[in-house]
């Protein structure tokens, strides 16, 4: 959470957002020797910000996994909206 506070600006709900952000689903690919972990979309602006720079100061950090595989970790949020969101929904017609 120490680490987070830079991040996000509205300490009433940091350890809610923080925990909503490293529990969102999202997928991982391994890209030569750099695991890629692309959180899926977050809707609400400021939290998604605040992720992004979250996943910016990760990668500054040049983590490293320390397991059977040497591979660098690389953080991102996806910027693609998620199918079922609202803002994805949004002006969509649906017909009865």
């Amino acid at each position: 959470m120490e680490i987070f506070r830079a991040c996000y600006d509205d300490h009433r709900d940091i350890k809610q957002v923080l925990d909503m952000i490293t529990s969102r689903a999202g997928y991982v690919k391994l890209i030569g020797e750099t695991l890629v972990v692309i959180l899926d979309w977050i809707e609400n602006q400021k939290h998604r910000q605040a992720a992004i720079r979250l996943c910016q100061w990760l990668n500054q950090k040049e983590i490293i996994l320390n397991a059977r595989l040497k591979v660098k970790l690389f953080f991102r949020i996806s910027c693609i909206l998620h199918h079922g969101s609202k803002t994805a929904t949004a002006g969509m017609h649906f017909l009865s």
